[in-house]
């Protein structure tokens, strides 16, 4: 009988634990008995008093095959959901992008930067690309790793390289501060939200493209991810993964909302290099 054609996958989660189960099915029972097997010769062995590191990995390897098992099932279902995304759209989908050429500070982050899965197209005549991206931090115990979705649209103006923090996204908080990057002032409520960094001389910009307008939008839509903007290109830093179609429906109408707002000034603004003063952060 001919296989019956996939659903389009709504939250990856679920259908990971569904495929899951029907994978673990037929060899559920195996693992089951070898796991109590292992279980009943472990505490045979702690009654004997004869117990060591050897038999904690014996204990365990069962359980620790099962969980990447899971994992490799979960890697599918986000291959094939970002696939769908892209083919819905029209758009274009790429695994393993690299991060080569990327300008956006979260791509200079850390150690093992990976784009997991990229999808590529146009809305209102802007290049835009949706990538799922990591990063760690640390080593041995305090070793974390980050989790963002990017959204990246580009424009026909050019700009200099301005950031703008939600002060709720504690990865750049301290970045900044070591790095002694000048911060401009902004309306009180504003800067109870967000903290806007410039590249010195380059304040004028950055208020252009930062206007009080573009400020109270971004305060009347509870805007919660980080901003920036670097060469032609606007960078939307949103942590965590994607899990769910409505999830990404929420997040890229919030996107396609600012560049609606932000497409006039951005495809018209022009950089002016200001001596030797550069335009980076």
């Amino acid at each position: 009988m001919p296989e019956e054609p996939l659903s389009p996958i709504e939250n990856i989660s679920e259908t990971t634990l569904e495929q899951f189960r029907k994978e673990f099915e037929p060899y559920g029972w195996l693992i089951v008995i070898s796991g109590g097997a292992l279980d009943a010769l472990l505490l045979y062995y702690l009654s004997l008093a004869l117990f060591d590191s050897a038999w904690i990995a014996l204990f365990m390897a069962p359980w620790i095959a099962v969980f990447f098992w899971y994992l490799h099932i979960r890697g599918k279902v986000q291959i094939r959901f970002w696939k769908e995304v892209a083919e819905s759209r029209g758009w274009s989908y790429e695994k393993d992008h690299s991060v080569a050429g990327e300008r956006g500070l979260l791509f200079h982050q850390g150690s093992g930067r990976t784009v997991l899965h990229a999808v590529s197209g146009v809305y209102h005549e802007q290049p835009l690309s949706i990538v799922e991206y990591m990063y760690t931090t640390g080593s041995g115990k305090s070793k974390q790793t980050h989790y963002y979705t990017i959204f990246e649209v580009k424009f026909r103006g050019t700009f200099p390289h301005l950031y703008l923090n939600n002060i709720k996204n504690a990865d750049y908080i301290d970045f900044f501060r070591k790095m002694g990057l000048p911060q401009l002032s902004l309306p009180a409520e504003f800067e109870k939200k967000f903290q806007l960094y410039a590249p010195k001389q380059y304040e004028i910009e950055a208020l252009q493209i930062f206007s009080p307008d573009v400020l109270e939008f971004l305060l009347r839509e509870k805007w919660e991810h980080d901003l920036e903007l670097t060469e032609s290109e606007l960078i939307i830093s949103r942590p965590m993964h994607i899990n769910s179609a409505s999830e990404l429906e929420t997040e890229l109408t919030k996107v396609q909302t600012l560049v609606d707002r932000m497409a006039p000034t951005l495809n018209r603004i022009r950089l002016a290099e200001i001596g030797d003063y550069p335009s980076t952060l």
